[in-house]
């Protein structure tokens, strides 16, 4: 991996702790009572992507009481996932500082 996965997330308020045990049968798990993703190393690095991008969103359904079923959770993972790969400058745009009005 050219960088390296986050030690901690902020996800609506709450620090999640992100560690990289291996669990047997799991690529990735959110424990929001511990604030705690895990996340397994040992896949290809569009698999950790995926995954760490599923276990949020597992977190953020939690916080806001969406109720997402396992496949929604999935579907829209795998989704955003392919909207940032293919379109890193967007990911850019998001982050820029810059003034409130936007440029287009």
């Amino acid at each position: 991996m050219g960088c390296k996965i986050p030690k901690t997330l902020r996800i609506i308020g709450k620090d999640y702790t992100i560690t990289t045990n291996h669990k047997q049968g799991s690529v990735g798990e959110c424990d929001v009572f511990k604030q705690e993703i895990n996340v397994d190393l040992d896949y290809p690095i569009q698999q950790v992507h995926d995954t760490l991008l599923h276990e949020v969103i597992h977190a953020i359904d939690h916080a806001m009481k969406s109720k997402l079923s396992e496949e929604q959770v999935a579907a829209t993972a795998t989704g955003l996932y392919a909207v940032f790969n293919d379109n890193p400058e967007l990911l850019e745009w998001f982050t820029a500082k810059s003034s409130k009005k936007s440029k287009a």
